[in-house]
């Protein structure tokens, strides 16, 4: 038999009918071009530290700046489209709020903040304090008659006014106004005393005062007066109607509700929060400021909502999928915050808010029967060519966390001892990387990933960054089972790779002569053998190896009868040990491996063409 194009598993298929493509087990292994190639080792990126700089024993982590973020328990998180501490805020929730942390915020060990400021309650009172407020120029127009020929309707009519209140955060965002405060007449030269008499929300560090103006429609707006240190909550109003500021705009920007589940980026630099099965929209790079007329509910409660978008997007215009226990959905925000939701008619409940990842544009996530896709608005079972719901179950899909990157999507779960993961290889317009499905040994709780900075794992206490490390990880890679009579068995194993020397009489002698002398010197460093025999110098990475580059082990029956390590290109005879009708083999290295051959038996030989 002769291997030459390696694929992964096809866990729904028995083994006895695997084609020599596909395997029984890939582990760590690349198939890139039919080969079997290994995966680079990961390498340290960072430590997991907390919201304040301190080291934290973490489930999940949340690049921020120079900072890998850890967190206790899974949180979903979006980058600030605000900016509001850096250009590297990030908006997270935990405990059903939306909060605020920056690389500056955990440098100096403050920790995060909360989004949003709650308005006050209870309208301000006010009071006239006359003789204390602007006295309007007409007075003396009206007084010249030369200058105004009709100040009939100027007279000494009072204005009535009103006043309203906000406050303000450190971040400069500004919450919804006060009610209206109680009405009164301010002649001219009169001014008006303020006093707020509500107790500020504890992240209110300013207040804004806004008074009613008249427009020339008869409209009534507010405009901006002045604004004081919280711990003022008295104000006397003395400003001219040409001193006034601009038009209140937050008359409706209510904060993030206080029992949320999760935050999501949409078009226009806009957030989504969601809690249950009802979800809000943001006024454009306002992650604050929520309008009560853009909350949508859904008919199932709301797992996880998704935002992706392409590399020409950037970070300002994502589309979104919204997965629940129920129908998948996808949304459209319009540029007045409405939105347009359209079901998608595939029963695919989400198992989990994180078991989700976006890529290239889409949208991946456990279901009950597999491994859900979402394109635009095409949904397909992406491990349906692998598993059914039966082997899918195997893999704990219910504790899974997904991490889509190059291509690719890594699974990561936990299994009955330790967390590994499984890695699928989507269809791309690369032809040497086929569709495949191959698992991975590395205990990753979680992974984020990004073109500028890779995929980052969180194994431990640390932060991996994927493919980073010097040295290759070891694969395994196990063959299907062959089914033969009693009277055939294997007899000669061949490995081809360019990453293994050719066997000659020198190389073995130096093979010998250098087991002979560590036996022979034992306290000393083995490169002190290469001092002395300068003709082994070229072979000193092969006569240094600890481990053989390549192992083969043979299956008869399920049974492991027979290991040998291979270290060249020659053919190694296998000893025949049992006659079985069951045969497979599995290869372990970590160097690349171009074809495998195996001959089982002289009448095979003759049949096959004798590759071996």
């Amino acid at each position: 038999m002769r291997f030459l194009d390696f694929g992964g598993e096809l866990p729904k298929v028995k083994p006895q009918a695997l084609g020599s493509r596909n395997a029984q087990l890939a582990e760590n292994v690349d198939l890139y071009g039919g080969m079997l190639r290994p995966h680079r080792s990961p390498a340290l990126f960072a430590h997991a530290v907390d919201e304040r700089g301190s080291p934290i024993s973490a489930k999940m982590v949340i690049p921020v700046g120079d900072y890998m973020v850890g967190f206790p328990e899974d949180v979903h998180w979006v980058r600030d489209p605000r900016e509001s501490a850096g250009a590297d805020t990030v908006l997270f929730v935990r405990d059903g709020q939306l909060h605020r942390l920056s690389s500056r915020m955990v440098r100096a060990g403050t920790g995060p903040t909360l989004v949003g400021i709650d308005p006050p309650a209870e309208a301000p009172t006010v009071a006239v304090a006359p003789n204390r407020g602007c006295v309007s120029k007409w007075a003396d127009r009206c007084a010249d008659m030369e200058q105004s020929s009709d100040c009939s309707d100027w007279g000494d009519t009072p204005e009535v006014r009103g006043y309203r209140v906000t406050y303000v955060n450190e971040c400069g965002e500004e919450s919804a106004p006060s009610p209206v405060s109680n009405l009164v007449d301010i002649k001219n030269g009169d001014g008006a005393i303020v006093v707020d008499t509500n107790t500020p929300p504890k992240n209110a560090v300013k207040r804004r005062w806004y008074r009613s103006a008249t427009t020339s429609d008869g409209q009534t707006v507010w405009l901006y007066v002045d604004e004081d240190v919280i711990a003022d909550n008295t104000f006397i109003d003395d400003k001219c109607p040409q001193d006034l500021g601009e038009v209140l705009s937050t008359e409706d920007h209510l904060p993030p509700n206080k029992c949320l589940d999760g935050v999501a980026l949409t078009r226009n630099m806009q957030t989504i929060v969601w809690t249950n099965n009802q979800f809000w929209v943001s006024e454009p790079r306002l992650p604050h400021a929520y309008r009560p007329a853009t909350r949508v509910t859904l008919p199932s409660k709301i797992q996880f909502i998704a935002s992706h978008t392409t590399r020409v997007e950037g970070d300002t215009h994502f589309d979104n999928v919204v997965g629940t226990v129920g129908y998948p959905y996808t949304i459209n925000v319009r540029d007045d915050a409405q939105t347009t939701v359209k079901e998608l008619e595939y029963w695919y409940p989400a198992l989990s808010p994180f078991g989700w990842c976006t890529l290239a544009g889409g949208v991946y996530y456990t279901a009950e029967n597999g491994l859900v896709g979402i394109t635009g608005t095409s949904v397909n079972m992406m491990t349906e060519d692998y598993m059914t719901e039966r082997e899918w179950q195997r893999y704990h899909p219910y504790t899974m966390r997904l991490t889509g990157y190059d291509q690719r999507v890594f699974m990561w779960y936990d299994s009955e001892v330790i967390r590994q993961g499984l890695l699928l290889v989507l269809p791309t317009t690369d032809k040497r990387r086929n569709p495949s499905l191959s698992r991975l040994t590395l205990p990753v709780k979680t992974a984020y990933a990004h073109p500028e900075t890779g995929m980052l794992m969180l194994m431990g206490f640390g932060v991996y960054k994927w493919g980073a490390g010097d040295k290759p990880m070891r694969y395994r890679w196990q063959s299907g089972i062959e089914v033969n009579s009693a009277y055939w068995f294997p007899t000669v194993f061949k490995v081809v790779s360019d990453d293994l020397p050719r066997q000659y009489r020198q190389l073995e002698q130096l093979r010998t002569k250098f087991a002979v002398w560590k036996r022979t010197h034992c306290g000393l460093d083995p490169v002190q053998f290469f001092d002395t025999h300068h003709e082994a110098r070229e072979h000193m990475a092969d006569l240094m190896e600890l481990s053989p580059r390549v192992v083969l082990r043979l299956y008869a029956d399920g049974e492991e009868i027979y290991t040998r390590p291979i270290r060249n290109l020659a053919p190694v005879m296998l000893k025949k040990r049992r006659r079985a009708i069951e045969w497979s083999f599995m290869v372990e290295s970590d160097i690349e491996i171009r074809e495998l051959h195996l001959q089982k038996s002289h009448n095979d030989l003759q049949n096959d063409g004798g590759h071996a």
